[in-house]
This record gives C-alpha cells, structure tokens and sequence, in this order.
C-alpha cells in the first residue's frame, strides 16, 4: 500500500476540518482503499495558520515548500474560499505557479465557491432530509453571513462553537449529493480521483518491472 503524507494549508478551521474528513471518504469512495492511504501531518497544519484567502494564495509555494522539506510531507492540500467568477481564475493562476515550481504533483487546491459553509449547507440538508433528491443552488442566492447563521446558529460563531459541528457534518457525507449541488465541490473530486490514479500507478510500477523480469527469465 502507498502512504501519502499530507498537510492543510487552508484560509480557516472549518476549511481544514472539512478536508480532514473528507479525504478518507473520498479514498474509499473511489475505490482505493486498499492501496493508498493518506496519514495527516498534524503538526504541520496546526503550524501554517492563514489569515485569510488572500494570505493562501500568496503564500501557498513556500508553504508547499516548507511542508516537503521540514516535515516530510508528501502532498498538501491548499485551500480558500472564492467568488463564483473568481473560482477558475484562481486555480488556473495557482496551476501555474505550482508548475513553476516543479510543485504540480504535490498539491491539490480546493476552492469553495463563495465558503466552504456553502458545502456544509448541502451536506446538512441532506442529512437532515435523506430522501432529498434535489436542491436549489445557494450561491449567490444567499451572503456568506446567513450561510454561517444557518450552519452554525449565529453569523459569526467561535471556533468553540463551530468546529465540533463541521466535524459532526463531515461525517459519511453523501459524496455523490455533494457532488451534485456543488461544482467547485465536484472540481475538487475530480483532481483528487486523478492524482490518486497517478499515485496507485505509480506504486504499481516495481510489481509490473518485477513481472516483466521474471517472465523474460522464463
């Protein structure tokens, strides 16, 4: 089995909760369980606290950076909030400077549409309603404000507050709803599914050498 050692570099607690969780759903999910397995550097997220979108995405290289060289991480998973217009733009622009830097195999970006309250609200209603089988979309429908109030029961809770229940929504999300409801959400799917491909053929490379060898033996 492959282990990856990832770390979080995102704007917020909700952000790296969220990711936190969803990761091993999504390992499971698309069928990989039982050939990679992703173990959290926790020292490093705990470390690199963002002040905001903006400071991720101006230091998310060095960070990167920091992250392979000092504790050994594998991947790190960067992540911020932006507005609908906004979401294309900044990860084509954050593509690019990862592939100037030789870093593009060792990051995936992921980039809630308006905030990440937005994929909880999704996950919420339909732990709440489990025969949901369709929504409205929220964004830019509704302020990142009445998102938090709706979510959390106040517009601008305390980490106190609001971190044991993203924990709680994050839980065996209902990852082809999510998908649904949520393009930025499903973007992010995407990337995942393609760079744990990567990773499991890369893995399975000595095993096939290995099999070629003996078979020209024979």
């Amino acid at each position: 089995m492959k282990k990856i050692v990832y770390g979080i570099f995102a704007e917020d607690d909700a952000n790296k909760l969220f990711i936190e969780s969803v990761i091993p759903q999504l390992v499971n999910y698309f069928g990989y369980v039982d050939r990679v397995s992703f173990v959290h550097e926790l020292d490093f997220t705990d470390i690199v606290v963002a002040k905001n979108g903006q400071y991720v995405k101006s230091n998310f290289i060095i960070t990167i950076e920091i992250g392979m060289t000092r504790f050994g991480l594998d991947l790190c998973v960067i992540g911020l909030d932006a507005d609908d217009n906004d979401h294309e733009e900044y990860f084509q622009e954050m593509m690019t400077e990862l592939k100037e830097y030789n870093l593009e195999d060792k990051a995936l970006i992921f980039i809630p549409v308006q905030a990440i309250e937005y994929w909880l609200w999704y996950v919420k209603i339909k732990k709440e309603n489990p025969n949901l089988v369709t929504t409205d979309s929220i964004e830019g429908s509704r302020s990142r404000t009445d998102l938090k109030k709706l979510i959390y029961g106040r517009k601008n809770p305390r980490t106190k507050l609001s971190n044991p229940i993203v924990q709680s929504l994050s839980q065996n999300i209902d990852l082809n709803w999510l998908r649904q409801c949520s393009n930025s959400f499903d973007h992010f799917c995407k990337h995942f599914e393609k760079f744990v491909e990567m990773i499991d053929s890369e893995s399975q490379l000595p095993l096939l050498r290995s099999k070629l060898h003996i078979s020209s033996k024979n």
